[in-house]
Formats: structure tokens, C-alpha cells, sequence
């Protein structure tokens, strides 16, 4: 018998899709995937869509408008149940992260969560959180997006939090390691890096990712499926408070 959607969106609420540790060196950790309605398939999804045009698609409805966009999809989501909330976001690979974020910071403002990005199936998915800091910033300098309805975040000065920097197009900074995108093999590189690094941070689940938002959106989409690959599902979105 076919699960509902609430199922699956509890499952990535509530844990990581991560059970149980990897067995050998540089193996990715085992997995349960609850068998569930895809929720990419599913006939009452929400998707929010940022369009080439600078506009933005909420199903089958455009707006030019955020502030417009935040209240259709608030009027929508307050009809569901808490369980029924989740939103998946889609975007062009050459989108500017930053009109990414926009989208992602109205989603969050109108009571949307968890935030998927569009993937094909349910075993690709991973979720997005928007976090920020009010201390001194950690790493390198990035442009980071501006947004107003992050969460405060103070687990990301651990000394086991692992933070990815992207400050520029294609370049990925990983403590002092620095992997781009021209690098031969560079997702197979930055799927090692994320094991190694999740596994130092033990209790921490999230990839907090630090990207300037001149970016294409494409660097997200990379690293998304490394971190997917690497066998976590959560990435941490840091952005500048507004």
C-alpha cells in the first residue's frame, strides 16, 4: 500500500537519511530509504520556480512580485497541516545563486518546510536550511546573499562544524584544501572531502555551505550531489541577516 506524503517529509524533518556508519574506509554510510510517494511525483507538490526572466513560478502561477509570491504561497501552505508543508525549488543550472536565495527566503517566510531542491527521485533528495551568524565570519571572504528568514546558528564556530566556501565561480575551499570545478575527477574529490569532514563532526548533520551569490546555481547543484553521493541530506545555506 502507497505511503502518503506526510511520510516521507517527516522522515527528512525529523533525521538524516544516514543509519548506521560506513563499514570500510572512504565507503558511504548505509542507508533505510521508507518506501513513500515520491514527493517530486506527487499531485499536490509546491514548487516555486525561478524564471530566466528574473520572475518567479509557483505552479502554474507566475509572479514578478516576492512579496506576492510569499502570500500566495502562505495562503496555500496555512490550508495544510503542519506535516504537508514542504516546498521543492527549481532553478537553472546558470540561475545567480543570489536569485536562488531569494526564492528560498520567501519560501521559508511563508511557513514553507523542509525546502527540497527538484531532483528526479526520492533517493537524490537532500533539503535545505537557511542559517546565519552574528559572530566574526568563518573562513575565507564570500558575498554572502542577504536574507530574512534564516535562523541563527551557532554550531557552525564548532571546531567540528564542516563548512564549505565557495567564494567564486566553480572553486570549492574546504579548510585548506581548494578543489574547482575544472579539476579532473572534482565530484569524486569533494565526495571524499565530505565523508572525511561529516565524519569528524559526528553529531553534526549539516554541510554548511558559505556561497557568494554571483555563483551559478550550478555550484549548489554540484554540491548537492556530492554531499547526496557522500550519504548526507542536509545542507545548511549560511547567508547575510537583513
Amino acid at each position: 500500500m502507497k505511503r502518503i506524503l506526510a511520510v516521507a517529509l517527516l522522515t527528512l524533518l525529523a533525521s538524516p537519511l544516514v543509519m548506521g556508519q560506513a563499514g570500510k574506509k572512504d565507503e558511504a554510510p548505509k542507508r533505510i530509504i521508507i518506501e513513500t510517494i515520491n514527493p517530486m511525483e506527487d499531485p499536490e507538490r509546491l514548487v516555486v520556480s525561478v524564471l530566466p526572466s528574473g520572475g518567479f513560478r509557483l505552479n502554474e502561477g507566475e509572479f514578478t512580485d516576492l512579496e506576492k509570491l510569499t502570500g500566495q504561497l502562505r495562503d496555500t501552505l496555512d490550508k495544510r497541516k503542519l506535516d504537508r508543508r514542504g516546498v521543492i525549488i527549481q532553478a537553472q543550472p546558470e540561475t545567480r545563486y543570489g536569485e536562488v536565495m531569494k526564492a528560498l527566503d520567501a519560501i521559508r517566510g511563508a511557513g514553507g518546510m523542509p525546502i527540497f531542491p527538484l531532483v528526479k527521485t526520492y533517493e537524490e533528495m537532500v533539503k535545505f536550511e537557511l542559517n546565519y551568524h552574528s559572530d566574526p565570519p568563518v573562513g575565507p571572504p564570500v558575498n554572502l546573499p542577504p536574507a530574512v528568514h534564516a535562523s541563527q546558528d551557532y554550531e557552525i564556530h564548532g571546531k567540528n562544524a564542516f563548512i564549505v566556501s565557495i567564494p567564486e565561480p566553480g572553486v570549492y575551499l574546504i579548510g585548506r584544501t581548494r578543489i574547482t570545478s575544472a579539476d579532473k575527477n572534482h565530484e569524486r574529490l569533494l565526495i571524499a572531502q565530505i565523508r572525511e569532514g561529516m565524519k569528524r563532526s559526528k553529531d553534526w548533520n549539516y554541510t554548511y555551505v558559505r556561497c557568494s551569490q554571483d555563483s551559478p546555481y550550478s555550484d549548489i547543484n554540484v554540491l548537492m550531489r556530492a554531499v547526496n553521493k557522500a550519504g548526507y541530506d542536509s545542507l545548511a545555506l549560511v547567508v547575510e541577516k537583513r
